[in-house]
């Protein structure tokens, strides 16, 4: 079922409840959709300092060279933005809690990114930086900064426009017609970009998230692949190929 929030407002808080449709076992994935928004587009997947996000201190002359002026310092204030760059300035930042319900946000991020990323050595204490966790407070704390599951889940582009990213965990299991009280912190704007925000529970297995539709293509690919070998060993049967080895297939025999 779909829940719309009136107020697009940015900031806003919206709050519904939600029945469960049916038993929930943990673990319950939460993520967040929003679209369209191309992280696929070329500019945006170059705008980034590689090295600079793994926690190397860089000259400003090597962040001049990749990240325009508007994301490269804080207009509000002049202060040089760490990390720079279109991806790291472009955090979604919305919110979302459930009343009496804890969500786990770690676990959501590839290991290998929070790996990846590292802060400076001199953070937070650089002087005229903006950093992430002062731009971003709702979703970025100070002892995290770079090392946020959130941040590096956001930094992994999505390779559609219709994109799909982790949230959070819920660790216990929602029975049928439990009701679930939202509040959604919107700080995300989505209207100058023409797009939609969402927000999915789904259950999950050993082998990832529930998708009956891609479920039933892979069956109906296999079931269509089994027909075509069918189809192609009664032709063979019936159509016999020539028994090859007879004295009228020799070389320069013929017909009496």
């Amino acid at each position: 079922r779909l829940y719309v929030c009136k107020d697009q407002a940015v900031p806003s808080v919206c709050s519904f409840n939600v029945t469960v449709p049916e038993d929930m076992p943990e673990p319950i994935l939460l993520y967040y959709s929003l679209g369209p928004f191309y992280q696929n587009f070329n500019n945006y997947l170059k705008s980034e300092v590689p090295n600079e996000l793994e926690g190397q201190v860089v000259s400003e002359s090597e962040r001049e060279n990749i990240c325009s002026e508007a994301v490269l310092t804080d207009a509000a204030d002049g202060k040089a933005v760490v990390p720079c760059g279109m991806k790291a300035t472009s955090l979604f930042n919305d919110t979302f809690e459930l009343s009496g319900i804890s969500i786990e946000g770690s676990g959501i991020a590839w290991h290998s990114d929070v790996e990846r990323y590292n802060n400076p050595p001199d953070y937070p204490d650089r002087p005229d930086t903006s950093w992430l966790y002062q731009r971003y407070s709702d979703v970025i704390s100070e002892a995290e900064g770079v090392k946020s599951e959130h941040f590096a889940t956001w930094m992994r582009p999505a390779a559609l426009p219709g994109m799909y990213k982790r949230y959070g965990w819920i660790r216990e299991d929602l029975n049928a017609g439990r009701t679930l009280h939202f509040r959604i912190s919107s700080s995300f704007p989505v209207d100058s970009l023409h797009a939609h925000k969402a927000l999915v529970l789904t259950t999950v297995n050993p082998l990832g998230g529930r998708d009956d539709g891609f479920g039933i293509l892979l069956m109906s690919c296999g079931a269509l692949c089994a027909v075509v070998v069918l189809l192609v060993q009664l032709i063979r049967f019936v159509a016999k190929e020539p028994e090859y080895g007879s004295s009228s297939d020799e070389p320069g025999s013929s017909e009496p």
